[in-house]
């Protein structure tokens, strides 16, 4: 949604007289500007990334690019929103179409059998209301449709664990107060019944494992800070608590209505958090590390190449890519 733009003040004749009318000052936008910068240069994250290393615009001008995940040959895969297409980020930074038609496509994942699951919209109810396997083809079938005998509400993001079991937020809205809906995290075994397994974050968007998937993190996107839980064996979640705290100035506020968007993980269990014009990094234990520039609301990242030393960064049409010190897990997607 294109936020919107401050009016210059107005004049209105009452009466024969001219009277100064200012008007209200301009709501806070979802994704703020739209200004997509062909090349930034990084500052320097001890074990991320060097001083200087270029962070290049590879595509831009897409009907939309949101839940990008890294494949198991290397490439990635996104969502191009506003379109019926999922698309493929090939070795050399060319696209090409994987599904032609998957229109309501909210977020993807990719399983142990490197299958791509993604996270679909019903057209007629308009919410993504269920899981489902997209690719390779001859593979698609439905996972999940409900929790605890009730359909999927608004889920937004998932991630799936080294068992194949996947943990899913369910994120209301924007469109009404916070805490107007109920918000969840939702647990889907490989077997057996799905359930809920936390609620009470005020918006749970993006989620993420650590690498040994002991630790599950979740970004409450009109919150301050990162949320981590313990894992436990039969997949339930205890120690709820405040990992680490986004780095949010008054203009963030001001220009954007929400914050945190996705997450991923690095092979040595850093945060890579999606942020108003940034990618904020954090340490496994919440110590802020840095950021990477970027000149729009970053909505998703993901590691892919043969070597998972490229961070892809996509958001409202725009791809970005930055090669990296560190690398991202090698037996996971995210």
């Amino acid at each position: 949604m294109r936020a919107p733009l401050a009016l210059a003040a107005f004049s209105l004749v009452i009466s024969g007289a001219l009277v100064a009318q200012t008007p209200p000052p301009a709501q806070p936008g979802i994704l703020g500007p739209k200004l997509a910068a062909k090349s930034m240069a990084a500052e320097a994250i001890p074990g991320v990334v060097a001083a200087g290393e270029p962070i290049t615009l590879i595509h831009d001008g897409l009907p939309g690019a949101d839940g990008i995940v890294g494949m198991p040959d290397g490439t990635a895969v996104f969502i191009e929103q506003n379109s019926p297409r999922i698309v493929r980020i090939n070795l050399d930074d060319t696209l090409t179409t994987l599904l032609p038609d998957s229109p309501g496509a909210r977020a993807l994942g990719v399983d142990s059998r490197g299958r791509l699951l993604g996270l679909m919209l019903s057209t007629p109810a308009g919410k993504a209301d269920h899981l489902r396997v997209l690719y390779p083809a001859g593979s698609a079938a439905v996972l999940a449709t409900e929790v605890g005998g009730k359909p999927l509400f608004q889920a937004n993001d998932f991630v799936v664990t080294k068992r194949d079991g996947v943990y899913m937020t369910d994120a209301g809205t924007l469109m009404k107060p916070a805490g107007t809906e109920p918000t969840s995290i939702y647990y889907l075994p490989k077997e057996g019944t799905p359930r809920r397994v936390a609620e009470g974050i005020v918006m749970p968007n993006g989620i993420a494992l650590s690498p040994d998937d002991r630790t599950l993190y979740v970004n409450d996107s009109r919150g301050d800070h990162l949320v981590g839980f313990d894992v436990q064996a039969d997949g339930g979640l205890t120690n709820r608590r405040n990992v680490a705290a986004y780095q949010i100035t008054d203009e963030m506020r001001k220009t954007f209505a929400y914050q945190a968007d996705g997450l991923c993980v690095d092979a040595d269990g850093r945060i890579y958090v999606a942020m108003p014009l940034s990618v904020q990094v954090f340490s496994p234990a919440g110590a802020f590390l840095g950021r990477i520039p970027l000149t729009k609301k970053m909505q998703n990242l993901a590691f892919a190449g043969k070597d998972r030393r490229s961070l892809y960064m996509v958001s409202q049409g725009s791809i970005w890519k930055m090669r990296t010190l560190a690398h991202g897990p090698l037996d996971r997607a995210k």
